[in-house]
């Protein structure tokens, strides 16, 4: 096995994503990262977080790229069309926000890859990835059915780029 240190640069159709609690008193606010890299199927984005309580989460892409004021400052969900439904990620007919929820096994992980279909790199850069406390039912009358920002993580202006430190990906060298 191999450590590769990600201290400024990744490959040019992926991102690393830090995420931090959004609260104020949290004493460790790091809670892992998250890549997301363009497919032929739309944008896989795979969460290797820690730290958190078991079940499952709401995910969005959110507009703007600021995690201030417990994630408030990151804006709605991303919707440059101005669609202003609420449908999921699967559904074309709602914003491109919508993400699939993320899932925290016993151990406190997510480490299980999300498809967003109706997702590329191009479409995220220099927005922010939050995380709430409730699992999403993409009901298209509320944006706030997922419940409080909890984690946040600013996304990087350009491809190739990490923003606020460095990270390390594990990667299985085959001879």
């Amino acid at each position: 096995m191999i450590l590769i240190s990600f201290s400024k640069y990744v490959t040019a159709s992926q991102v690393i994503i830090k995420m931090e609690l959004t609260a104020v008193s949290a004493s460790n606010k790091h809670v892992g990262i998250v890549i997301a890299k363009d497919t032929k199927y739309g944008l896989l984005i795979i969460p290797k977080l820690k730290s958190l309580e078991p079940g499952y989460y709401g995910f969005h892409i959110h507009d703007k790229p600021d995690c201030g004021i417990d994630g408030k400052h990151a804006g709605g969900h991303l919707d440059p069309k101005n669609i202003g439904l609420h449908f999921g990620p699967y559904n074309s007919n709602g914003h491109l926000g919508d993400l699939p929820n993320i899932f925290v096994n016993n151990n406190g992980e997510a480490i299980i890859p999300v498809l967003a279909p109706k997702l590329t790199i191009n479409d995220i850069l220099n927005r922010s990835l939050v995380v709430h406390n409730k699992t999403d039912y993409y009901d298209h009358k509320s944006f706030t059915n997922s419940g409080t920002r909890i984690i946040c993580g600013i996304i990087p202006k350009i491809p190739n780029q990490v923003l606020q430190g460095s990270d390390y990906l594990e990667i299985d060298v085959i001879h």
